[in-house]
C-alpha cells in the first residue's frame, strides 16, 4: 500500500511542478505529446506520469526525456 501512495504523491507532485513551470508550453514537451497522444488523457498527464515514472526508475527513455526538461525548466 505504501508504494501505492508513495506513486499518487510522485504523481501528484509532477502536476505541482508542471503548473508551476508552466511545462505544458514548451515546445520539446507539446511535440512530444502530440506524437504520443493517444496514450495520455492529456498534456498535463503525461507530464505528471512521466514524472512519477522516472522517479521510481530509471530505464523509461520517454520519461527521462521529460524530467531532464522539467530540469532544465527549473534551472532558468
Amino acid at each position: 500500500e505504501f508504494e501505492s501512495i508513495y506513486r499518487i504523491l510522485l504523481h501528484e507532485f509532477g502536476h505541482a511542478i508542471g503548473y508551476q513551470l508552466n511545462i505544458r508550453e514548451n515546445s520539446e514537451i507539446k511535440k512530444m505529446y502530440n506524437e504520443y497522444h493517444d496514450a495520455f488523457e492529456d498534456i498535463d498527464e503525461m507530464i505528471a506520469e512521466c514524472f512519477m515514472v522516472c522517479e521510481i526508475c530509471d530505464d523509461i527513455e520517454f520519461a527521462n526525456k521529460v524530467k531532464r526538461i522539467i530540469n532544465n525548466e527549473i534551472k532558468k
